[in-house]
């Protein structure tokens, strides 16, 4: 009977520490840029320089063919 109480207690840690291991990597993967990629990092910040967005505009082709190439 001892043993199936530990047993019980051991699997509830295991499922615990996973949920807990998920919902870290989810925060990370949302809230923070960690696993974004360079590209959408540089399209993320630049949306939010509305100057800088207006000058890009205008050479958006230019932009495009220099990303696709790398």
């Amino acid at each position: 009977m001892k043993k199936k109480g530990l047993s019980l207690w051991i699997i509830i840690l295991i499922v615990i520490l996973i949920l807990g291991a998920g919902a870290a990597g989810g925060y990370l993967y949302f809230y923070t840029d960690l696993f974004k990629k360079p590209q959408e990092l540089f399209w993320k910040y630049l949306s939010q320089e509305k100057e800088l967005l207006k000058i890009l505009d205008s050479n958006l082709e230019v932009i495009n063919t220099l990303w696709g190439s790398l």
